[in-house]
């Protein structure tokens, strides 16, 4: 009887450490590879601080988030962020993902910056689904997509791209065997 009382303390401070490393007025449950953090549809202008350091996705849908810089803390376990449907002006030139080494899907769509530049992806090499769809995009610096040799998705579609460059084209037949799916 006392090892299941020990276990079952044991599991209620767990529960309650991971409710507490929760922001408010974000939603956190945990799962088999880190936290779902769910910041989604909060009217938020800016990332929430103290996200979970274990976060393996972080919802950030349907805000007013406007510009990232400095605002994402480093999330080692990241695998999965979805910044559509906010207005996203700018992403920079790399500084914004380069805390997410392990990051595998990235939905930007909904947003409203015009350019990418290059370096922006830089690092997250695991990456292998990108989601830009009806951003506003009218250009895209032309190495933005190298080094993401595990990309399989990418969706472009809905933009207003004013030229492809040939080494998108290199980039990508790179890829060739590996992208099932390219929408632009």
């Amino acid at each position: 009887m006392k090892d299941y009382l020990f276990l079952l303390l044991l599991l209620l401070s767990l529960l309650l450490s991971l409710l507490a490393s929760c922001p408010p007025p974000c939603s956190c449950v945990p799962g088999p590879e880190g936290s779902t953090v769910n910041c989604s549809g909060l009217h938020l202008e800016r990332v929430p601080q103290g996200l979970p350091a274990d976060a393996s996705a972080l919802l950030l849908r349907g805000n007013n988030l406007t510009d990232l810089f400095g605002q994402l803390p480093p999330l080692p376990s990241l695998l999965h962020l979805d910044l559509s449907h906010n207005q996203l002006k700018q992403l920079g030139r790399g500084l914004i993902f380069h805390n997410f080494c392990r990051l595998e899907v990235v939905d930007l769509s909904h947003n409203d910056f015009r350019t990418v530049f290059n370096g922006v992806f830089r690092g997250i090499h695991r990456l292998h689904t990108l989601l830009m769809m009806l951003v506003q995009i009218n250009f895209i610096e032309e190495h933005v997509f190298d080094g993401l040799t595990n990309l399989r998705k990418l969706h472009l579609s809905h933009n207003h791209l004013n030229a492809i460059f040939p080494e998108w084209y290199v980039t990508l037949a790179i890829l060739s065997g590996k992208l099932t799916v390219l929408t632009y």
